[in-house]
């Protein structure tokens, strides 16, 4: 594996991990077990079974051997060389399946293989698979595939790891040392689709475009390439075991044969959205700069402190506020109040005109019934608080500022856990709108229309949301206002679909904690914030547009020594078989070049003429070959030889222009290009719409 090592990026890899349980295999009804006669790729992909038996006596010989410590009262704490707290990393284990090795996602009883593991590169080419057993996500896998990938670099690369449950792997690995040689050089990132999942904390530590290092890397490319293997579930299904291995290394030996082929453009058009996105960051840069002209240092300063501060551990008695218990009590005070206000209202109706009499006293029956069943859970409630939860239970009663608060923060995660739903619900409706199926179509049709018939009530928690705002802000006008309690911002309806990293929906900040003297900038003005947004996001490009060099670079480097390594075994070797294949492959190289040099030419940094290892003449031929390849892919030649003749005789005889090839050649070439950019601008958007 060719890796330059440069000190001027975080990472010299980034590869990402990720398991499909959709790629299964029946239990053999006669052994139980697989089929007998090994069939192995002379260059599989999959890790041995003893590779992995190996890892899992590993992961779990170290846990046997050690107990976990607790920590003292239960209090949250930041484990050693980690960022986010203990209670954090806790939440995002309660909110992934993944992160549940316990939970089972595929029935062992009756299938034998019940799932893939694989390691991809930030190119979506399959590095290493592991074939999976379990019945859930066991850890051991991920660590496997790490230990196989360090085993085969040298022993100074980093690499970057993104994985949708990222930041569970990071603590395991810094808890009980599973891979001593390799931990220190391995920098954690979760995938961006899989990113909305986790809490706001996890997420401004892990999000591979907040994370110093991943540039523009996105980790999902396991999934694109689960999608490429998704026509063989069916058959291999019911295969035999080394069936299966054998037909799955074929299969990802042709879509790794085909990226590497298209390893160019793949370049190119990381080049040329990166490129774009920066240009309109440096626009929204240069617009704020001449209404508040921020200083760049002061910027990543604030975005500094801003990690410092919201990665801190949540003292007990503030995180206490919090629980589920207090929320839920304060939850259901605020409906019995309502309900009052409304029995209030209805009562004063009775003297309008025009009203049903009957509908108003059913309606106050049902409102009196109501608050007697709250009422009644309420009591219960207060009566099983612990000692401590009674006291932030009294707390509250006395302070009715921080009443409307925590009140607020019990709507906000309730409205959270709602969007978090939907926009996993969305994501799995939107890898299946490839189903040309027409029941696959009307299934998909039915459920989007289920989530459009959910919005409204999701609409009337952001409403209620904005109305503690609106009372916290009354309330503060008086006279009686608290030294530090702060406002609340108010939910944006028109954006809050949308579930970006940045928007408000994730800062808790405001709610609990009034230690601070003074609101903090990165907190309280909404233009250093989008400023900070706009900076971080300006660096994540950066980044990636020094790696895209390094990656030309390293791809022309990789060219040039194919090239020179092959016309020098051809000089000293002459057998005439070995010859042939030599000049085939220096033919491929030549093809490959050229198509290459093309697609990166965006990326020069100078007009100077590089080495890509065939001479400029050899080059020149390639693309002319390749011209002529791609055009006789679109014009079969047999009927063109049989038809020329013809249609140019009828052509001439209606007056109309005769045939040219050369015109249709260019006009295919043509139409390949703008369906190029159509397929950028696609891409572009599903970034936009995700990320």
């Amino acid at each position: 594996m060719f890796v330059e090592i440069d000190i001027s990026l975080r990472m010299d890899i980034i590869v990402c991990i990720d398991a499909c349980f959709t790629q299964k295999r029946m239990r053999d009804k006669e052994t139980g077990q697989q089929s007998r006669i090994p069939i192995i790729h002379p260059d599989t992909f999959f890790l041995t079974r003893e590779e992995v038996e190996a890892m899992e006596n590993h992961v779990s010989g170290i846990r046997d051997g050690h107990t976990t410590q607790q920590t003292r009262d239960g209090h949250t704490t930041q484990r050693k060389g980690h960022t986010v707290p203990a209670s954090v990393i806790e939440e995002c284990h309660k909110s992934f399946t993944a992160a549940d090795e316990r939970r089972e996602k595929a029935s062992t009883k009756f299938f034998a293989d019940t799932a893939l593991m694989a390691m991809l590169c930030r190119h979506d080419n399959v590095l290493y698979v592991a074939n999976m057993t379990s019945a859930g996500e066991k850890q051991h896998y991920a660590v496997a595939l790490l230990d196989r990938l360090f085993g085969e670099l040298p022993h100074t690369t980093r690499v970057g790891v993104l994985y949708d449950i990222a930041c569970q792997l990071h603590t395991s690995l810094e808890k009980w040392n599973f891979l001593p040689n390799y931990s220190a050089r391995i920098e954690y990132g979760v995938s961006v689709f899989h990113a909305s999942g986790h809490e706001w904390i996890c997420q401004i530590v892990y999000h591979p475009r907040k994370r110093k290092g991943f540039g523009r890397s996105d980790g999902e490319g396991c999934e694109r390439f689960w999608w490429k293997l998704s026509p063989l579930i069916p058959n291999l299904r019911v295969s035999g075991y080394y069936v299966r291995l054998y037909t799955l290394d074929k299969q990802m030996h042709v879509i790794r044969e085909g990226a590497f082929e298209d390893a160019g453009h793949w370049l190119q058009r990381k080049w040329r959205m990166t490129t774009a996105r920066q240009k309109v960051l440096e626009k929204e840069w240069n617009t704020l700069q001449e209404r508040v002209n921020f200083d760049e240092e002061d910027v990543m300063a604030q975005w500094d402190e801003q990690l410092e501060k919201q990665t801190q551990a949540v003292p007990s008695h503030v995180k206490d506020l919090g629980k589920k218990v207090i929320l839920e009590l304060v939850a259901l005070e605020d409906s019995v109040r309502e309900s009052k206000n409304e029995q209030i209202q209805l009562a004063n109706a009775l003297d309008s005109a025009g009203l049903d009499v009957e509908e108003v006293l059913d309606r106050q029956e049902a409102l009196r019934l109501k608050i007697s069943k709250e009422e009644k859970i309420i009591k219960k409630r207060i009566a099983a608080l612990s000692t401590g939860e009674r006291a932030n239970y009294l707390r509250l009663q006395d302070d009715e500022f921080l009443a409307i608060r925590v009140g607020a923060l019990g709507l906000k995660r309730r409205i959270r856990q709602k969007l978090q739903g939907r926009r996993f619900e969305i994501i799995a409706l939107k890898r299946h709108e490839v189903q040309k199926h027409k029941e696959s179509r009307k299934l998909t049709e039915n459920a989007m229309a289920n989530l459009k018939r959910r919005e409204p009530s999701l609409k009337k928690l952001v409403q209620k949301y904005n109305q503690k705002c609106q009372a916290l802000v009354e309330k503060l006008k008086g006279s009686r206002r608290p030294r530090h309690v702060k406002g609340l911002a108010e939910i944006d309806l028109s954006t809050i679909w949308e579930l970006d990293v940045d928007d408000d929906i994730w800062n808790d900040a405001l709610y609990l904690d009034d230690e601070e003297e003074k609101i903090p900038e990165w907190l309280g003005n909404e233009d250093m914030r989008g400023a900070i947004r706009n900076r971080v996001e300006n660096e994540r490009c950066k980044e990636e547009l020094v790696r895209l060099l390094k990656e030309r670079n390293n791809l022309r480097s990789w060219m040039v020594t194919e090239w020179r390594a092959t016309k020098a075994t051809m000089e000293f070797d002459q057998d005439e078989w070995l010859m042939f294949q030599l000049e085939l492959k220096l033919e491929k190289l030549a093809l490959l070049a050229g198509r290459w040099e093309k697609a990166v030419e965006v990326m020069k940094e100078d007009l100077e003429e590089e080495d890509w290892g065939p001479s400029r003449e050899i080059l020149i031929a390639a693309r002319a070959q390749e011209k002529e390849m791609r055009r006789d892919v679109f014009v079969i030649p047999e009927m063109r030889r049989s038809n020329d003749q013809e249609m140019d005789d009828e052509r001439s005889e209606s007056g109309s222009e005769v045939y040219d090839e050369e015109d249709e050649t260019e006009e295919i070439i043509t139409e390949m290009y703008n369906l190029e950019l159509e397929g950028l601008a696609a891409e572009h958007s599903m970034e936009r719409e995700y990320f």
